[in-house]
């Protein structure tokens, strides 16, 4: 089952965008729109909103 993944880092460093960029592309994730993704992997999926959560920002994972 696919699950969405939205997540807000505006104002953000550029560190955690890129290291988030990277990890979505390692999973094949496809990108909806700026700041949606779709991934197949729940695990991996938690695991990408908790790296964004982590430092202080929002991330929420949706299933389809």
């Amino acid at each position: 089952m696919p699950y969405l993944l939205a997540y807000d880092i505006r104002g953000t460093n550029n560190a955690l965008r890129l290291r988030l960029n990277r990890k979505l592309h390692q999973c094949r994730a496809e990108q909806i729109q700026q700041s949606v993704w779709k991934l197949e992997n729940l695990k991996q999926c938690r695991a990408l909103a908790e790296l964004v959560n982590s430092n202080g920002r929002r991330a929420l994972v949706v299933p389809l």
